[in-house]
């Protein structure tokens, strides 16, 4: 089953590169954010709270690619449930999102994930305090359609009582722009 929830294009990112250390040569303020280990939700909203709308594009079971499954250490073939979404403020798309949902984290202490319709996954991560997670996983993606350059990106894998979830975010040019 897909549902696609907006009108927005279902693409994601183009060749998608997971970097093995930070590079020395990003801006000081795009690092800052980059390596953040709070809620991206609570940051933006710390923006304008009032104009930060989620756009889900689509949500689905579908297979883990192989490179996903090497970072989940799982079989490539396995089924998650993928939510992409659109993190917009001041009617914008800022942040580009993907997460990777096991059935066994949906099955167990992550029911709720897949009923989030239009609230950031943020809030339900973060709603008692700091979860558990990976250290973060700088990435560059070029957006199909944000022209040629590079988008910035992140992941990391959160976990809800040791089940995982993984969480992909990629700054679009809105952000960039209010961190120059």
């Amino acid at each position: 089953m897909v549902v696609t929830v907006s009108d927005a294009p279902p693409t994601f990112l183009a060749e998608l590169s997971w970097l093995a250390e930070y590079p020395a040569d990003l801006s000081p303020p795009l690092l800052d954010w980059l390596c953040d280990q709070g809620s991206l939700t609570r940051r933006l909203q710390a923006i304008d709270l009032d104009s930060f709308t989620v756009e889900v594009v689509a949500e689905a079971w579908q297979p883990l690619d192989a490179e996903s499954a090497a970072y989940m250490a799982t079989a490539a073939e396995q089924q998650v449930w993928v939510r992409d979404v659109y993190l917009h403020l001041f009617g914008q798309p800022w942040v580009q999102a993907r997460t990777l949902i096991p059935e066994s984290t949906l099955a167990g202490p992550g029911q709720h994930l897949q009923r989030l319709g239009d609230k950031p996954l943020g809030a339900a991560l973060f709603r008692h305090g700091q979860p558990d997670r990976t250290p973060l996983q700088l990435g560059r993606a070029k957006a199909t359609e944000q022209g040629e350059d590079w988008l910035w990106g992140r992941r990391s894998t959160f976990f809800l009582q040791q089940h995982p979830l993984v969480v992909m975010e990629f700054f679009l040019p809105p952000l960039l722009e209010h961190l120059q």
